[in-house]
């Protein structure tokens, strides 16, 4: 198990050293639904990929109603999950009313298990050297000087 990345040049306009720089950036994969997860779940455990589906759906469900009505959720593999919201500021306390709360959210803070767990999962380079796949862009992000000599 392990994060993919991939190589970028970008212009760095600030700091002590600007200029072109090059740096890895988080390569994401593929969204995974709820159906892939319940599918995934089931054949760990002895729960029907249904009854999975109804348990995370219920989940799902009380999950929101905490929150929405301001309590935190702790789940300890996992870690919190906290509403949060930005406010306005105003001159006088009594203008302070529910239409100056702005960007109701949530905020998540991961457990030190699930930090340590994702450290742990490690990094590699993902080729995007795919053969039919035409990207023209990944041939300016990646140095010239690291490409791989093209044969003709």
């Amino acid at each position: 198990m392990a994060i993919g990345y991939v190589r970028v040049k970008r212009q760095i306009m600030v700091g002590a050293e600007p200029g072109i720089k090059y740096m890895a950036r988080l390569f994401r994969n593929n969204d995974v639904d709820l159906k892939r997860i319940c599918k995934d779940i089931s054949e760990l455990s002895s729960l029907s990929e249904g009854d999975v589906l109804n348990c995370l759906k219920s989940f799902e469900t009380v999950f929101y109603r905490y929150i929405s009505n301001g309590h935190a959720v702790k789940l300890p593999y996992l870690g919190h999950f906290i509403p949060k919201f930005k406010s306005k500021t105003v001159n006088t306390l009594s203008q302070v009313t529910p239409e100056t709360v702005t960007d109701v959210s949530v905020r998540f803070y991961p457990s030190k298990a699930f930090k340590k767990d994702i450290k742990g999962a490690g990094v590699y380079e993902v080729n995007t050297n795919i053969t039919g796949l035409q990207n023209l862009e990944l041939g300016d992000q990646i140095a010239e000087e690291e490409q791989p000599d093209k044969k003709e």
